[in-house]
């Protein structure tokens, strides 16, 4: 007798396979630039500075994370800062956040305009 499985929806397979937990460049008013997903905070923070190091000329010693409000589409929101000598602190771009809900196929499908 053989067993049956059912095949998972779309939907199903997008919250198994990309993790909650996104690090993103947003340079000003543009589309945010994906740099990675991750399973952890610690594992998207890392990725987020890593990428900033291996793009700029930025020091390590002196980013830190600033948490930030949360919207409706997320729980956990840090933008990573530079902090400067004459203490004002500069915006990377970066921001790490965690989503409340998985993706979801619509949430990748383009929108259409009617003919």
């Amino acid at each position: 007798m053989s067993v049956q499985h059912e095949a998972p929806s779309t939907d199903d397979v997008l919250a198994r396979a990309i993790p909650a937990w996104e690090a993103v460049y947003e340079p000003g008013n543009v589309s945010d630039y994906l740099i990675g997903y991750a399973n952890s905070e610690a594992a998207a923070k890392g990725a987020a500075i890593a990428w900033l190091l291996s793009q700029s000329d930025a020091e390590a010693s002196r980013l830190e994370w600033a948490d930030q409000p949360v919207g409706e589409r997320h729980d956990a929101w840090a933008d990573l800062i530079e902090q400067h000598a004459d203490g004002i602190d500069t915006a990377t771009g970066i921001t790490v956040r965690r989503r409340i809900h998985p993706y979801t196929a619509a949430d990748f499908t383009p929108d259409v305009e009617p003919e």
